[in-house]
This record gives structure tokens, C-alpha cells and sequence, in this order.
């Protein structure tokens, strides 16, 4: 089973050196198995001097572009069997690939969703504890960092939205693409398991004014790709109606939690509203 991992970066050395790292420590592992793409949007070539011979290493330089972007690129140049989406400043513990590698193999699902931990342990996402089957549904806090499947040279990440996008839809690529690999792939089998994970620190300050500002514009994604998708009528009008209950709920007892509920409704209509 042969794995490629998709990455791109500006200039984030410093992590791009510790991934790198990570990646070299995999233990129990086929290196030439592993075919790494590295989509350059800064003068980051340095940086792989001492990467593991064995591991089939393509780097392209592109101008500064937005993440999907940069990741399709990726994707055009990838020829693994499963594909993984590695931020710049993400890492893996030294078993990670081995078990991702020996899960499918030995019960041929079409992907894993792993967990995501900074270096305590703590989950930057909203992840069970438990296995589950992953659904249309119940992503089991799906991130893109996350994510191993089967690869399908069909799907690729819509460049209107995520990091980048130039219409304010700055959330929702990965679900996105998950969503797109379901719907092409209908008998799908992805399975999450929290026994492997990949590490991310806990997110810093964004290019964001404030903490409702960015909740208005990665609800703008979400409202994009609550369209996009096949959703049950039920499923988008709650998505609506529970940030309109939590104005309501927080009116008179909690003025941030309020606003919090305003940002995000509003994001989500204009979102689902956007057209190109």
C-alpha cells in the first residue's frame, strides 16, 4: 500500500523542520511506500536536504496561492493507493503511519479518520473517544490534518473556499472534500479510530480582528458547503435554527455568547446564499 502525503507552506520553516523529523522517526514502516508532495509557496527547498532517502519526495514551487489550491496542485502530482493532507505545522508520533498503514491493509476500509492532539494530549477538535463509523453525517471532528483515503483522482478541494479564499469562505474545505469522496464513493467504509494520532498545536492568533470575526467567516464556509451537499431538509434547518435560539437563549444573561449566536447564523445565511 502505497501512501501520499500532500503539504504546502509559506514560511514556516521551523515546523516545516519538525514534520520532516517526525516523518524520518516512522517506525515500523515501508519507507519506499510513502511518497511525499510538497507544494512550495515560499524558499522552503532547504528544509528536505535530510529526508529519508527511501521516501519518494516531489516538490514543486508554485507562486502564493490559497490552501485548496496548492493542495490540488499537490493532488495532480500524487500517485499513491491513500492520501493524506499534513499541515506545515502538524507532526506525527513515531507510530502513526505504521498504524494507518496496517489498519486498512488488514480490514480494506476506504479510510481512517485519526485524532488530533497537540503535544499534551489536549484534542483540538470535537472528537469522540470511541470508534465510530464514520457517516454523511458524523464526521467524528474530521480534520483535514486528519484525514486518510482511498485515493480517487476525482476529488479535489474547491478552491472557493478555506485559508485563502478571496469570497470569505474560510471554513469547510475539509468537510468539503469529504462530503465530495462520499458522495463519488457511496460504498464507502471510513472508520475513526482515537488510537492514532496526528499532533497540532492549539491555534494561535489568525488573521482575524477578533474571535467573532473569525466565527463569521468560517461560518460563511459552512453555510457554502451546508448548500453544496446533499443534506436533508432537516439537517439545514436546524443548522439555522440553533444559533437563532442561542440569541434568544443569551439575549438578557450572557452579551458575548449572544453576538457569538448572531456572527454565526448571519455567516451561515450569507453563506448558503453565496453564489458565484
Amino acid at each position: 500500500m502505497k501512501l501520499s502525503l500532500i503539504q504546502t507552506s509559506i514560511n514556516r520553516k521551523e515546523e516545516l523542520s519538525r514534520f520532516v523529523d517526525s516523518l524520518n522517526s516512522q517506525i515500523n514502516i515501508d519507507f519506499s511506500n510513502i511518497e511525499y508532495v510538497f507544494v512550495d509557496q515560499g524558499n522552503n527547498e532547504d528544509i528536505f536536504h535530510n529526508i529519508n532517502k527511501f521516501i519518494k519526495f516531489k516538490y514543486t514551487k508554485v507562486p502564493i496561492c490559497s490552501l485548496s489550491k496548492a493542495r490540488n496542485i499537490g493532488i495532480s502530482l500524487a500517485n499513491g493507493d491513500y492520501i493524506g493532507f499534513p499541515d506545515d505545522d502538524c507532526w506525527y508520533d513515531n507510530d502513526t503511519l505504521s498504524k494507518i498503514v496496517n489498519r486498512i491493509s488488514q480490514h480494506n476500509i476506504s479510510g481512517i479518520i485519526a485524532d488530533a492532539k497537540n503535544e499534551d494530549n489536549v484534542k483540538i477538535n470535537n472528537s469522540p473517544d470511541k470508534e465510530s463509523a464514520i457517516t454523511y453525517t458524523n464526521h467524528c471532528g474530521a480534520l483535514s490534518i486528519s484525514i486518510f483515503l482511498k485515493f480517487d483522482k476525482r476529488v479535489f478541494f474547491d478552491e472557493n473556499i478555506g485559508v485563502g479564499s478571496k469570497y470569505g469562505l474560510l471554513s469547510g474545505e475539509e468537510t468539503d472534500y469529504l462530503l465530495t469522496y462520499m458522495e463519488y464513493n457511496p460504498d464507502f467504509k471510513i472508520i475513526y479510530d482515537p488510537t492514532i494520532i496526528v499532533r497540532h498545536p492549539v491555534a494561535k492568533k489568525q488573521n482575524f480582528n477578533n474571535y467573532l470575526e473569525k466565527n463569521y467567516f468560517y461560518a460563511r464556509g459552512a453555510g457554502y458547503v451546508l448548500r453544496k451537499h446533499k443534506y436533508s431538509l432537516k439537517y439545514k434547518i436546524t443548522s439555522f435554527i440553533r444559533p437563532l435560539v442561542g440569541i434568544f437563549c443569551y439575549l438578557f444573561v450572557d452579551t458575548f455568547k449572544c453576538k457569538k449566536s448572531f456572527y454565526l447564523l448571519k455567516g451561515r445565511i450569507e453563506g448558503y446564499l453565496f453564489k458565484l
